[in-house]
């Protein structure tokens, strides 16, 4: 894994097997586009809001920031990977 500032998210959604986004509708457009499973951590209103719906929908999982620990997220990323 590579952390550089900046990085296309219509290339890295071409790249990933699923995407971890704050719920903010440019990411999470750039996921579903991609058919990519989404692990969302909102922190604003709207953010959860287009969490939640992606949850409804089931096609990702929504972890809110005072849960969110290296178990919760591990967890996420494993029950998404072994849905593909």
């Amino acid at each position: 894994i590579q952390a550089i500032p900046f990085y296309p998210g219509a290339v890295m959604c071409k790249k990933a097997d699923l995407s971890i986004n704050h719920g903010g509708s440019g990411s999470m457009n750039q996921a579903l586009l991609n058919r990519l499973p989404q692990i969302s951590i909102p922190t604003s209103v709207e953010q959860q809001w287009n969490s939640d719906l992606t949850v409804r929908k089931g096609l990702g999982k929504q972890i809110l920031p005072g849960d969110l620990t290296a178990e919760s997220l591990s967890r996420a990323v494993d029950e998404l990977l072994d849905r593909i």
